[in-house]
């Protein structure tokens, strides 16, 4: 967060960060001091995005591969269950 202060206070017009993060009250405080735009993700529908890169993990890497479908099931559900669209 100090960076970006710093990045925001030189003022330069061509020069554009894009920031990710979950929406904590201490960064939304400071980026309201700074002119921004937002986008907020947590409206999008990613959630079929999510599904379909565990999927694909799941199917494609070797390692995994070799786990039967119980324990790909479980996987699968830990993490798009903890995802919460991020």
């Amino acid at each position: 967060m100090d960076f970006i202060q710093t990045v925001h206070a030189w003022g330069l017009d061509q020069c554009h960060l894009l920031v990710t993060s979950r929406k904590e009250p201490q960064i939304a405080d400071l980026m309201r001091s700074i002119k921004i735009m937002e986008v907020d993700m947590s409206q999008m529908p990613v959630d079929n995005d999510i599904k379909r890169y565990i999927e694909f993990i799941l199917q494609s890497s070797a390692d995994l591969r070799k786990w039967n479908e119980k324990e790909k099931v479980s996987i699968r559900d830990a993490l798009f269950g903890k995802a919460k669209g991020m």
